[in-house]
């Protein structure tokens, strides 16, 4: 089933409501996890709340969790594997998925960035003293409505970078292990050698 659709426009990407493996970890003000919650099958989709806010909710039986989509980082390095890892920078959460169909998990987080770099200038920022008091002060019910579809626009906006370039994977945050050749000259140099490494070239093998 085809998660494109045609409008007077164009194509447009509806954001899909997957089903996957959850775990949630909160974490303390210095990082460390503190709980972690466990779900082997949940539904994840992303929505709005009565403010206009993203927000990602999940659910499992009769646990359900919404959380905000304000101020995050995305890790996609294994996406084609059906897993993603969201950083809840304001929320203090790692929310990793895993067992996701990958073309599913590739339309939810595609039209996540999206969203985000249609208005990249509320990413990132918390809310100021104003806007905290308006939303206290406001009678409107709480509501979840899911995310509108993506379109033709803000497609073309991934495609540019615009607005996006805070939610780009950087080298330093998930560090591919040291090749033995690597470590051995770091260790090298700690230790003020001056005799560079024998390296035996041969054929390259790969298991």
């Amino acid at each position: 089933m085809s998660n494109c659709k045609k409008e007077n426009n164009g194509p447009v990407l509806q954001s899909p409501v997957m089903t996957c493996s959850v775990t949630i970890d909160y974490l303390t003000l210095t990082g460390t996890t503190r709980k972690t919650t466990t779900y082997k099958s949940a539904k994840v989709l992303l929505g709005r709340n009565q403010f206009r806010d993203m927000l990602l909710h999940c659910e499992s039986g009769s646990n359900a969790h919404k959380f905000s989509l304000r101020d995050f980082q995305l890790h996609k390095r294994f996406m084609k594997d059906g897993k993603a890892t969201i950083e809840l920078k304001d929320e203090k959460i790692r929310f990793m998925i895993s067992n996701a169909p990958p073309n599913v998990l590739f339309v939810l987080l595609k039209t996540l960035v999206g969203k985000i770099s249609a208005a990249p200038e509320k990413h990132g920022k918390p809310l100021n003293t104003s806007a905290i008091r308006q939303r206290l002060l406001s009678t409107a019910p709480n509501s979840f409505d899911e995310i509108s579809p993506l379109t033709i626009k803000e497609y073309q906006n991934i495609r540019t970078g615009g607005g996006s370039a805070q939610l780009k994977e950087r080298a330093d945050s998930t560090p591919a292990s040291a090749s033995p050749i690597s470590s051995k000259r770091k260790r090298g140099s700690m230790t003020g050698s001056t005799t560079p490494p024998v390296i035996k070239r041969g054929p390259l093998v790969i298991a």
